[in-house]
Order: structure tokens, then C-alpha cells, then sequence
């Protein structure tokens, strides 16, 4: 993927988004990488077992516990 954007912040896990799968399939498709952002831990949790499971970057640094 050629990446021409980031979303420096998407709350993927949030009731806006129905549906994950499809926002990042859409976004990468138009050359678009997304931050994944949580709002709590239980968000977090979710981030991190759906990055995990998906063939995407993960962070050049590993985030703080």
C-alpha cells in the first residue's frame, strides 16, 4: 500500500464505526493509514487483539504500559 495519509486518530471501537473490517479495507484502498486510538482500556484491549489479528504495521515503538 502506498500510504498518501494518516488518521491520526481513529476510535475504530466507537459506535460511529459498525464496522471495523470495512474501515480499514476502504481506508487502505485509498492510500490512507490509520492510528488506531482507545478511549479506555477495554478499547485499548480491543486494538490491540484486532491489530494482532490483521496484517497491519504495528507501532515503530512499543507503547507504555
Amino acid at each position: 500500500m502506498n500510504t498518501e495519509y494518516y488518521d491520526i486518530g481513529l476510535n475504530l471501537f466507537c459506535r460511529q464505526f459498525p464496522d471495523p473490517e470495512k474501515v480499514i479495507s476502504d481506508t487502505a484502498a485509498q492510500g490512507v493509514a490509520c492510528i488506531l486510538t482507545g478511549t479506555d482500556p477495554k478499547e485499548n484491549k480491543q486494538i490491540d487483539l484486532f491489530t494482532k489479528s490483521h496484517d497491519i504495521a504495528p507501532p515503530t515503538k512499543p507503547c507504555p504500559k
